[in-house]
């Protein structure tokens, strides 16, 4: 790795992004991860939640922008 950071360390930063269905089904196919928990939307409203789960894996991969 060679440069600098382009961030100051203790700097903030703000990110906001909405997850659609697609960003759920496109990391479901490049994870392997198919479990019903993020992909099937009638399975999910019988349980506490009551709607899919994003994956938390995905949620990480999008910190990574506020890096950038």
């Amino acid at each position: 790795m060679s440069g600098a950071l382009s961030q100051t360390i203790g700097a903030k930063t703000r990110y906001s992004r909405t997850v659609s269905e697609s960003d759920v089904y496109l990391f479901a196919g490049i994870s392997g991860d198919h479990s019903q928990n993020h992909t099937d939307e009638a399975f999910m409203r019988g349980t506490p939640y009551g709607k899919r789960i994003a994956h938390g894996a995905l949620l990480v991969a999008f910190m990574s922008r506020c890096s950038t």
